[in-house]
């Protein structure tokens, strides 16, 4: 049996009316980046969920990057690096034009976008650069409620060890540690919800122009 699809989940166009404008595609980039939106919410509600039973989860971890990673795909989309095609820039700018959304606003997940597309070459520099301190121990993964601090390592006698942290995700705070960068997990859920509403918001106000 065939599937059929509505007209709301298809793009497609005719071959023979000539080239699209520019602006064709916007929609479909903004609806991505509404889901982007939705599913780092998403992940940060599972988080929590997850907390309340199993608080060190390894689990959360990888709800943690996820968020991150959502949040890099919505920054990619309305401000794109540098090194992106022109078309890629102008589509950004429309965009943010019709949520009303200025790039001040991403700075966050900015960071979040550059440390993931660089994240080989800082894990490189992170183990292979001298630590800052004499005494340290890299933690590779931990999930707790509050950040250790200085602590004795078995069989090292009494000397304190600084911790430098691979993945270190404070369940209290939610602020995520990796490769020794931090995120407030909760400060970029915020700027995604503004995100959010502001396309809801422009889709409003468009939908009453139609109407």
């Amino acid at each position: 049996m065939a599937s059929h699809f509505s007209r709301a989940r298809v793009y497609s166009r005719t071959p023979d009316i000539g080239p699209p404008p520019e602006d064709h595609l916007d929609n479909h980039f903004l609806w991505e980046v509404r889901d982007n939106c939705d599913y780092a919410i998403r992940a940060f509600e599972s988080m929590r969920d997850i907390a309340k039973t199993d608080p060190s989860s390894n689990s959360l971890l990888a709800l943690a990057h996820m968020v991150l990673v959502f949040g890099a795909n919505v920054v990619r989309t309305l401000d794109p690096p540098k090194a992106a095609p022109p078309t890629t820039k102008r589509r950004a700018l429309r965009l943010r034009r019709q949520v009303h959304f200025s790039t001040t606003n991403l700075d966050r997940m900015r960071v979040a976008r550059n440390h993931l597309e660089h994240f080989d070459e800082r894990l490189e520099r992170f183990m292979t650069t001298p630590a800052t301190v004499e005494r340290t121990v890299t933690i590779r993964r931990m999930v707790m409620d509050h950040e250790p601090g200085p602590a004795t390592i078995e069989g090292k006698g009494d000397k304190l060890f600084q911790p430098r942290f691979l993945k270190f995700l404070n369940t209290a705070s939610w602020e995520l540690i990796v490769i020794d960068e931090r995120f407030s997990i909760p400060d970029i859920i915020a700027d995604l919800h503004s995100i959010r509403r502001s396309i809801d918001e422009a889709e409003h106000a468009l939908a009453q122009g139609d109407a």
